[in-house]
């Protein structure tokens, strides 16, 4: 088994077909199907299976595909390290930041680390708390911010809490609730959340105080876009970090709903390997993102 194997494999799974993946690696869909052939004779079971959605991993694929990105994220840090070495700046470093984080922390970190490396390209990648942890545990990101809410890292990730910052529900202009004080005025509404571990039991929680039925989630959204384009164009409302939201909040886009009580905080943690020694450019990201919470830590 070669590296070559992998990376195909890898590739395929990630396009859905080998014509896909071989486009992306620029190789020939021969080529590609040859590496595959090969490690799965290696492994003597059946990989990848086609569906009508393309090509899809087996059970037994599943297996190698997690372990498999976990050898590539490895590889490509000791390809950085041995750069390093020999006076190469790496090409990027990949960093996993919630919406909150974005906001907070990510314009004053990267711009502070681009002064020190300025060879090296800042990757910004979104996405839920379980789905960065994955990523970071298997290496494609080389550190991570998001909040955990009431989920635990997952093993092989240390969590390092950063800073706290409130809740708020969110609005489109002109809501018809937008000037509720009352949580209860908010009873029949639906909502959109972004994960049930961060976002979910706060809004319940704040529910249950008020001895009103459980909120109704319409929507669960990974992205912060879709959030915007939600509520923008609907009366969804929403449960969000005020410092993510603040900028939209103007006349036309989106509105705070100033409630009495405030809906509860969230907290922000700064995610890392725990096996995995971070590079000299991740480790300045991680020292730049650290530095950064500290002006919003109350």
């Amino acid at each position: 088994m070669r590296e070559a194997h992998l990376r195909d494999f890898i590739a395929v799974a990630d396009t859905g077909s080998v014509r896909a993946a071989a486009r992306r690696l620029k190789l020939t869909q021969g080529a590609v199907s040859k590496n595959l052939q090969a490690l799965e004779r290696d492994f003597g079971v059946a990989l990848l299976h086609r569906t009508t959605r393309g090509v899809e991993p087996t059970e037994a694929g599943r297996v190698l595909l997690r372990r498999a990105r976990a050898a590539d994220g490895e590889m490509r840090k000791a390809r950085e390290e041995i750069d390093l070495l020999v006076g190469q700046a790496p090409e990027a470093v990949h960093v996993g930041l919630s919406p909150t984080a974005e906001a907070l922390l990510m314009a004053p970190a990267i711009q502070k680390f681009r002064k020190q490396y300025p060879e090296t390209e800042v990757e910004v990648s979104g996405g839920t708390v379980h789905a960065l942890m994955v990523r970071l545990r298997e290496g494609a990101l080389d550190v991570a911010v998001a909040s955990l809410g009431q989920a635990a890292a997952d093993a092989g990730v240390e969590a390092e809490r950063l800073l706290s910052t409130d809740f708020v529900v969110v609005a489109r202009d002109g809501h018809p609730l937008a000037k509720a004080r009352d949580i209860s005025e908010l009873a029949g509404c639906e909502w959109v959340h972004g994960t049930r571990h961060e976002f979910g039991p706060a809004l319940v929680e704040a529910f249950r105080k008020a001895r009103l039925p459980p909120p109704r989630f319409a929507v669960q959204r990974d992205s912060f876009s879709a959030l915007l384009f939600l509520l923008m164009q609907s009366d969804y409302l929403a449960l969000a970090t005020e410092k993510a939201v603040a900028p939209f909040c103007r006349p036309g886009l989106l509105a705070r709903v100033n409630l009495a009580t405030k809906p509860g905080t969230t907290v922000l943690s700064l995610l890392t390997p725990a096996s995995r020694p971070l590079t000299p450019q991740a480790q300045a990201l991680a020292d730049e993102l650290r530095r950064a919470a500290r002006r919003h830590r109350r």
